[in-house]
């Protein structure tokens, strides 16, 4: 959360976030908090090198869900710059995990190819009753440099399953409840699979010259919110994600920058809201939609030194939504939805001494429109209505 943006629950999706060149953000996602949220679970820290904070939507090159700012992570790569590593940890609460690093370098024909594998196995019975957490994470990725470009192919395998204590009010906490207890005594339940493979081109120094990413993932996740003693809200995705983004970046001396580049996404499967009574499922849905999200644009951000002290930036995008809505709970509100923003910025840098920098920046973020904005659902009730 950042610059005041967030409300309760968004879970990052006023923030733009990649991994590797990846957006992060699922859009009209059921089994998490509603438009945009980022989940991160399926990374451990042995998986990452840099992270980048761009507050404000003050940076074209990051599109959907900008409207806070951005985070670009860059994973790490194996050889002598990474160590292997094993690690085993016991917790309170039935805590255990296992942790494993594997660093290497491999001489090829055309040179080095380095390798890291990170494994992780965690498991929480939990502080609060009936909670908990098991969760698997694998990583693999290999990289090499050829010519003035750094190229990778990376997997990536997470799942998890969990319990969740759900929400105590403050007044019965006062009152002398027991901390430990469960909401409506009806823990709450979740899971989550995601598979990913990516393949990324990268300068090898510096910022000039082309990049590439290419990727495909297949997403699943399911969220249980507890609403009574016998109720829950059951939230899924289930997706089939793939997209690419590719451009090129020119420097001139040390007076300026300039980045074009285009990228696309398609967002392709089921998410729906579904009441369970007794953790069974019921006819009654809040809503359910058969999705296919089309999002793609073009962008443009350079800076340039107008004096020893003065650096002007400005950048633009303009992306194109093109959904396909299927709405199986109320299938008269079914739509092909066709969109797009615009979205300026610039600013100015002034150097007033060494270590004194002052700036000022105009700019506009987007936040693409949620699938239920567009396609409603009504009152929770049975399918085709």
């Amino acid at each position: 959360r950042m610059r005041g943006f967030a409300t309760q629950g968004t879970h990052g999706a006023d923030t733009a976030i990649y991994i590797d060149g990846v957006p992060q953000n699922i859009p009209s996602s059921q089994g998490g908090a509603g438009h945009g949220p980022a989940f991160l679970e399926w990374m451990t820290g042995d998986m990452i090198d840099t992270v980048d904070v761009i507050k404000g939507p003050v940076s074209a090159l990051y599109g959907d869900q900008n409207r806070a700012g951005s985070v670009a992570i860059a994973t790490r790569e194996g050889g002598a710059a990474t160590p292997s590593s094993a690690a085993v940890t016991l917790e309170s609460y039935g805590g255990r995990r296992g942790s494993l690093v594997l660093s290497g370098e491999t001489a090829m024909a055309h040179g080095a190819v380095r390798s890291l594998l990170v494994a992780d196995r965690y498991s929480i019975d939990g502080f609060r009753a009936r909670s908990g957490t098991d969760r698997s994470n694998l990583f693999w990725k290999l990289s090499t440099t050829i010519g003035d470009g750094v190229y990778s192919l990376r997997a990536s395998y997470y799942k998890s399953d969990y319990a969740g204590a759900g929400y105590l009010s403050l007044p019965a906490m006062q009152a002398g409840l027991d901390p430990h207890a469960v909401m409506y005594d009806n823990p709450g339940f979740g899971d989550a699979h995601r598979r990913t493979l990516v393949f990324n081109r990268r300068p090898a120094s510096g910022e000039a010259g082309w990049f590439a990413t290419a990727y495909a993932e297949d997403f699943e996740r399911s969220r249980a919110i507890q609403t009574s003693t016998v109720l829950h809200t059951v939230g899924v995705d289930e997706r089939d994600i793939a997209g690419a983004r590719a451009g090129n970046t020119w420097t001139f001396a040390d007076s300026g920058i300039l980045t074009v580049g285009a990228e696309a996404r398609q967002d392709k499967g089921v998410a729906f809201r579904q009441q369970y009574r007794d953790r069974q499922p019921t006819a009654n849905y809040i809503n359910s939609q058969d999705l296919d999200l089309l999002t793609y644009g073009v962008f443009v951000q350079g800076q340039y030194r107008v004096l020893p002290s003065l650096k002007l930036h400005g950048g633009a995008r303009y992306d194109r939504f093109d959904y396909d809505i299927a709405n199986l709970k109320l299938p008269g509100a079914s739509t092909d939805y066709k969109g797009s923003a615009l979205t300026p910025k610039y600013g100015a840098i002034w150097s007033v001494r060494p270590d004194l920098e002052l700036f000022a920046n105009v700019a506009q973020g987007l936040r693409s429109p949620a699938a239920e904005q567009i396609s409603s659902s009504g009152s929770p009730g049975p399918l085709g209505a």
